[in-house]
């Protein structure tokens, strides 16, 4: 996981007596976010970054991009697994002369973090243990769903901002069932050992005294 930590952006020209600049990232598939600005440069104006702009972080592809007034874009820097570490710079053409410069520099190894985003997608009962089942489900002991009924064929989506979960160092996620037999399953994430992509997880209960169970919980790992 790669890192790239911003230190300087350079108004050599901009495109009128001043620009408002800003640089974003999108990196692996996700949606672009900004990481500093908007702020006004005129010509011949440096920023400092190191303290400024956020680290980009990434597992396969990074790419960013300089934009200014009205969202124009001034071009993109793009890297990948393979770009070379050590310190860099690049310079946007953009248009009508302008010209920006900014330094950074490549740690291979990422920053150190401890914390954690999740964010649960949907739920699916694959099989019930009976004709319907009392399902719970908690994220860090907090519960998403209590005493929730479901049957075979049925799901539950997480549709909004409510089933997005922060935390610190790990996170248990715990189905239980309290209608026919009371069993439960969990499992732990730990950060650092896993990429921000979508995952499924499945609960299973062999051979319970009541019959089997499968439920299958999908979910995003967002950082």
């Amino acid at each position: 996981m790669p890192t790239i930590h911003f230190e300087e952006i350079q108004c050599y020209n901009p495109r009128g007596i001043r620009d408002d600049v800003r640089l974003s990232a999108a990196c692996d598939g996700h949606d672009r976010r900004t990481i500093w600005g908007p702020e006004q440069m005129r010509e011949r104006s440096e920023i400092d970054l190191t303290s400024r702009c956020d680290p980009v972080v990434y597992y396969d592809t990074a790419s960013i991009r300089l934009s200014g007034d009205f969202g124009f874009n001034f071009g993109s820097m793009h890297f990948d697994r393979h770009s070379d570490p050590g310190g860099n710079e690049f310079f946007f053409p953009g248009d009508l002369n302008s010209r920006y410069r900014v330094a950074y520099r490549i740690d291979p190894q990422p920053v150190a973090s401890t914390h954690g985003r999740i964010r649960l997608i949907r739920l699916d009962c694959n099989d019930a243990q009976g004709t319907h089942d009392e399902i719970s489900l908690r994220v860090n002991g907090a519960y998403v769903l209590n005493r929730h009924v479901m049957r075979t064929g049925w799901y539950v989506n997480f549709d909004d901002d409510r089933y997005e979960f922060p935390f610190n160092s790990a996170c248990t996620i715990t189905l239980s069932e309290s209608y026919l037999e009371d069993w439960g399953r969990s499992f732990t994430l730990r950060v650092g050992e896993y990429r921000v992509a979508r995952y499924e997880h499945e609960f299973a209960l062999d051979a319970g005294i009541s019959g089997d169970a499968r439920y299958t919980l999908a979910y995003r790992m967002l950082e």
